[in-house]
């Protein structure tokens, strides 16, 4: 497994240095890499599926006519808008805005020993990064007010874990082949920050296998993989504020080529050409906002929230903030959602109304 860790790192480091040219305009968000979350339909989690909404009923702008809208921006834009109700209701209605109606929309992967279950071997990460050269964001996390943001072994303020998919397993009589997904996260408990540093599903990587690994673990997604992580250690720290303490989510760095397509369209810049930190920031009132939780690394942020209620308090994703991160290895974007205590509204017919609106 080291020696898988050091070849992931060294992928990352070298994909830093080039970010993709402007995509073009015909990119679908459903068949552009999506290396964490399942598109729906592409995966068998039918429970998690989200209703739909017409593409014809999302305006990008007030001031936008229609027909200008391009279908990949109205798909992320849609994804937004529903996670956004989902936030603001409680679990139960939640659950009744699933395409399959479901009287909770909570995850079935709650007990801290699922990732070792299902396949998944954790690789303590502190050696293999820091936020000066492999993921320039000490100045965010300052501004934020985390004075002293450190790694485990320079005083324990963020812990960081790789946890890869690589021992078989048989569960129910299924035998689930390793397929070599990983997530590669930074926690800061006391702080509430998760940082997304590397995503790349058992889906995604299994596909590449030779033969294709087919049959894929239950567990599998990145809201999934991230919350038993983040319960397990919140369970481990006895100085621990509580699982409830989320307050920042990072997704650093965006090598996703619809989530960059995304960002910019949102801010009418190429990645290239963004701002550092802070860079801009974008309600989740305004389409712009909607549509960078509905892209493909903002996605496992919306229901890590909206399948985890009882556990982390009902919360909404308030801003997104788009900046660009220069550091040794290279410059490229990172997202950061703002994730606030919301309760839930009372009357929830009309979120249900609004996402399935015709």
């Amino acid at each position: 497994m080291r020696f898988l860790s050091i070849f992931l790192l060294a992928r990352a480091a070298t994909s830093l240095n080039v970010l993709p040219a402007k995509t073009p305009a015909t990119l679908n968000l459903a068949a552009a890499k999506d290396t964490s979350e399942s598109s729906p339909g592409n995966e068998d989690d039918s429970y998690r599926r989200q209703v739909t909404v017409p593409q014809e009923k999302v305006i990008r702008r007030a001031s936008a006519v229609d027909d200008d809208v391009p279908g990949w921006w109205k798909d992320a834009v849609c994804k937004g808008r529903i996670f956004i109700n989902q936030m603001k209701v409680s679990d139960k209605a939640a659950g009744a805005m699933m395409k399959i109606p479901q009287d909770s929309a909570e995850s079935k992967f709650l007990d801290t020993d699922e990732l070792e279950k299902w396949g998944y071997e954790g690789l303590d990460w502190d050696p293999y990064y820091d936020f000066t050269t492999t993921l320039q964001l000490d100045t965010a996390l300052k501004s934020l007010g985390i004075s002293d943001p450190k790694k485990k072994s320079e005083g324990e303020n963020f812990e960081c874990w790789n946890w890869e998919h690589e021992t078989e397993k048989t569960i129910d009589g299924v035998k689930y082949l390793p397929t070599n997904g990983h997530y590669i996260t930074m926690f800061s408990p006391k702080d509430g920050v998760i940082i997304a540093a590397s995503k790349y599903s058992p889906g995604y990587e299994g596909a590449k296998k030779n033969p294709p690994v087919t049959v894929l673990p239950k567990l599998k997604l990145w809201s999934d993989v991230i919350y038993v992580q983040w319960a397990r250690i919140h369970a481990a720290d006895p100085a621990s504020p509580g699982i409830h303490n989320l307050r920042y989510v990072f997704s650093s760095p965006v090598e996703n080529a619809a989530s960059n397509q995304l960002i910019e369209e949102a801010t009418g810049k190429k990645v290239t050409e963004l701002g550092k930190w802070p860079g801009e920031t974008f309600s989740t009132d305004v389409d712009e906002g909607k549509a960078l939780l509905g892209a493909p690394n903002g996605v496992g942020i919306g229901w890590l929230l909206a399948q985890h209620k009882r556990q982390l308090g009902n919360k909404i994703v308030e801003k997104v903030q788009v900046f660009m991160s220069v550091a040794a290895a290279g410059k490229f974007p990172t997202l950061l959602y703002h994730v606030v205590d919301r309760a839930p509204d009372p009357d929830a017919s009309g979120f249900r109304a609004e996402s399935l609106k015709s």
